[in-house]
């Protein structure tokens, strides 16, 4: 009570690094800020740090990552579980979710096995190789217009949720992309295709 939304979002990050702080953190984890807004106008925070987005596969069609991240980020009523602190009562409040600090290295998981039919979803996902996303960065928290990357990694799977081969496709240097598949390394002098059946993790690294 009584702080600003960046004062919130700098102390909970400082209070996890008290905890966890390591190259590992400074280079792949993100924060997330979650609004909940009441229909007085009155707003609580949270925070949580991510490692990466899990994007889910509604459909068997071909889908968009975009859309994708619109199907993550989008606002939805809850019930609130507490009083609010300005009106005291207990309502449903509108949640956003937005990055209060996007990560250096985004990764997006494509969640193509369904935990209820245990099934895997080869559906096409096209992707971008420059990805902006700055519509799901909350500015106020300092990182507005810091939302913009690029592709460097994708990881593959062939086969089915039993059985089934992993393999990679790495851009090096920020010029070439390469195929790692077991000890087979080829350099991929077609490029990528930026639609896929079988990518079900994507790296993007933030555009300096």
């Amino acid at each position: 009570s009584g702080k600003t939304k960046i004062q919130c979002d700098r102390e909970f990050d400082e209070n996890f690094r008290g905890r966890e702080n390591s190259i590992v953190m400074d280079s792949f984890y993100g924060q997330i800020i979650n609004i909940f807004t009441c229909k007085c106008g009155f707003k609580d925070y949270s925070f949580q740090k991510v490692l990466d987005l899990p994007l889910l596969l509604q459909t068997s069609t071909t889908l968009d990552i975009n859309g994708l991240l619109e199907d993550y980020f989008e606002e939805e009523t809850i019930k609130f579980e507490t009083k609010c602190e300005k009106c005291g009562k207990k309502r449903d409040h509108r949640k956003e979710v937005k990055f209060s600090q996007p990560p250096n290295i985004l990764i997006l998981s494509l969640q193509r096995i369904n935990p209820r039919t245990k099934r895997k979803n080869t559906c096409s996902i096209d992707f971008p190789q420059i990805l902006d996303i700055n519509k799901f960065i909350d500015g106020d928290c300092g990182h507005a217009n810091d939302g913009e990357y690029i592709l460097y990694g994708i990881g593959n799977h062939h086969g089915s949720i039993n059985f089934g081969h992993y393999y990679a496709y790495i851009k090096l240097n920020d010029k070439y992309w390469y195929e790692f598949n077991d000890s087979y390394v080829r350099k991929m002098s077609e490029g990528i295709n930026t639609r896929s059946t079988t990518a079900y993790t994507l790296f993007y690294k933030k555009r300096i």
